[in-house]
This record gives C-alpha cells, sequence and structure tokens, in this order.
C-alpha cells in the first residue's frame, strides 16, 4: 500500500472503532463508572490500527510505538508536576491507577497510537 493508504486506512479503524464502541457502551454501560473492560474495549480499535501499521510497515511501527509510549507518558507525568510546582495547580487529575496524579498507567497505549500516527503521517508527507 501506499503511505497515504496506510494513514488513511489507520484513521478509519479507528474512527469506525469509535463509533462501534459508543454503539456498544451506550447499550451495555450505562452508569458513567470506570470499567476495566469498557477500558479494553476503548482500546481494542487503536490497538488492531497499529497491528495493521506494524503489519503494512514493519517492526519500525512497533518500535515507535514502545518508545512514544513512554515518552509520552514521561512528559504528561513532567509536565503536569512543572505545572503544578510553578503555579500551585494541576493541569488535570488522574483518579484511576494514578502516578501521584500526573499520568495514569492506562494512557501508555493511547501515547503508543499517537507515535504511530506521527509515524504514518510522517512517511505520507515526507
Amino acid at each position: 500500500m501506499k503511505p497515504w493508504q496506510n494513514l488513511a486506512t489507520f484513521i478509519l479503524i479507528i474512527l469506525v472503532g469509535y463509533f462501534i464502541e459508543r454503539r456498544i457502551a451506550r447499550a451495555i454501560y450505562k452508569d458513567r463508572k470506570f470499567r476495566l473492560s469498557r477500558y479494553f474495549l476503548v482500546l481494542f480499535f487503536p490497538l488492531t490500527a497499529t497491528a495493521f501499521a506494524t503489519y503494512q510497515v514493519g517492526i519500525k511501527a512497533l518500535y515507535v510505538f514502545i518508545v512514544s509510549a513512554g515518552i509520552g507518558c514521561f512528559l504528561e507525568y513532567k509536565l503536569n508536576s512543572a505545572y503544578s510546582a510553578v503555579v500551585g495547580k494541576r493541569l488535570w487529575k488522574y483518579y484511576k491507577y494514578n502516578i501521584n496524579s500526573n499520568t495514569s498507567p492506562l494512557c501508555i497505549p493511547l501515547w503508543g497510537m499517537a507515535g504511530v500516527m506521527f509515524l504514518l503521517i510522517a512517511r505520507t508527507f515526507l
């Protein structure tokens, strides 16, 4: 596939997954409480898109996923810590599975997926 087709398919998998997840969530999860099963449902399509990108681009996409997941989580923690040290308030606060309320391990796969999306964007336009 051409690079723009990889990017378009990646985005399409995520968008279709979003709408499927919303329909399932409305039917099954009536309340707004956190459930690990819903978290895995939310992650299913982005991780499927990442697996597709790894299949199309190669192992480099998986490396980018791992590195950007770590860097994204680390920067989120440090930026919120620095902001709260300077201003005295937090930019955001996590309540479930948090690390000093600055970040959450639940965000790690989403940072990795963002890195893969940037890789596909770079391959398309550079």
